[in-house]
């Protein structure tokens, strides 16, 4: 359900907190749930500088938090529901726009405590929404503390809800690795790509931004992770907490 007894803040953006961002537009329509989840994390374990990732789903999909028990899910295939490295609720991917930022232990925005992260860059991801014609705010801190197992069901702190309904329409989790950090993101929204959102995402959050498109080798340690480890049945059926 909404929250529409909560008030939205608006976005309080300071300016951008990265010197130089990488932005990789990812359109390849046939990776799987699992190669899409060894992407991320092999750009958490590769990258020299932030990275910001954006990619769709070719089909619906589910992804778990790292520490939640797998549930098959009506009507979806085993192999479409996969176990992400960062924790969090389940999220029903197929129609939301999914993003990824990496930030190496030595970004500034890495260090900081991850309330902190979490909030800057909702304030960066508003402030585009916003400015691309999708009025919404963060919401405000009385909502900490609330867990759901389902991501968008109800929101929590720092999450984007539309001012008038309450309804969640943007959220991440996040994942900390030898002081990098992994920020994996959710967005529904009804705006298309020519809208310019995510290039004013990008901007918002680095002075400087910079395309890139990944050369075989890093697709080839993001496919060997995917059968180790987000494609094997290990992975996907094992209690959370036993995890490593």
């Amino acid at each position: 359900m909404g929250a529409s007894n909560e008030t939205a803040s608006p976005a309080t953006l300071q300016g951008p907190t990265l010197p130089l961002l990488t932005v990789w537009q990812d359109t390849d329509p046939s990776r799987s749930p699992a190669l899409h989840m060894a992407v991320d994390e092999a750009l958490l374990r590769t990258t020299s500088g932030p990275v910001l990732r954006f990619y769709e789903w070719d089909a619906p999909a589910v992804t778990i938090g790292y520490f939640q028990e797998w549930q098959a899910q009506p009507g979806l295939p085993d192999e479409r529901i996969v176990r992400r490295w960062t924790g969090g609720g389940r999220v029903e991917h197929g129609e939301d726009s999914t993003f990824s930022l990496v930030l190496p232990a030595d970004s500034r925005l890495a260090k900081t405590s991850a309330d902190t992260r979490y909030r800057v860059i909702h304030e960066a991801l508003a402030a585009a929404l916003n400015g691309a014609g999708e009025t919404c705010g963060l919401l405000p801190s009385q909502s900490r503390g609330h867990r759901v197992d389902r991501c968008f069901v109800e929101p929590v702190e720092a999450d984007l809800v539309q001012p008038d309904s309450g309804s969640k329409i943007a959220g991440g989790a996040q994942r900390r690795c030898r002081g990098a950090v992994l920020h994996q993101g959710s967005v529904r929204t009804t705006l298309d790509e020519g809208s310019g959102w995510k290039t004013a995402f990008a901007r918002n959050l680095a002075e400087e931004i910079m395309l890139w498109s990944p050369d075989p080798e890093f697709l080839r340690t993001a496919t060997a992770l995917m059968e180790q480890r987000y494609g094997h049945p290990e992975w996907r059926y094992r209690q959370g907490r036993g995890l490593s």
